[in-house]
């Protein structure tokens, strides 16, 4: 639900959408395989598409749960987790 999202101007709220943009924006954009890269996450290996596929839906879940709940504090670890791993390969 993002609360500062549409009534103040709340960081942790512009950054999950800002992320939630730009990750469709680059997934469009790449001219690069995006399936190139592979990543261990949880014991599985996932292709950065599919990381940032991951990370998509973990901000699209973020958007709507209250900011300040137990869910939505383990989807940040989750995602940052996830973009920890993928950064390097978010260059091109």
């Amino acid at each position: 639900m993002l609360r500062g999202c549409h009534v103040d101007w709340n960081l942790n709220a512009e950054l999950i959408l800002w992320t939630n943009k730009w990750f469709k924006l680059y997934k469009e954009r790449a001219k690069v395989d995006l399936t190139y890269h592979h990543f261990d996450y949880n014991g599985c290996s996932y292709t950065q598409l599919e990381m940032i596929d991951k990370m998509i839906d973990l901000t699209e879940i973020m958007k709507k749960e209250d900011d300040f709940s137990d869910e939505y504090a383990d989807h940040v670890k989750e995602f940052f987790k996830i973009w920890e791993l993928v950064f390097p390969a978010m260059w091109w």
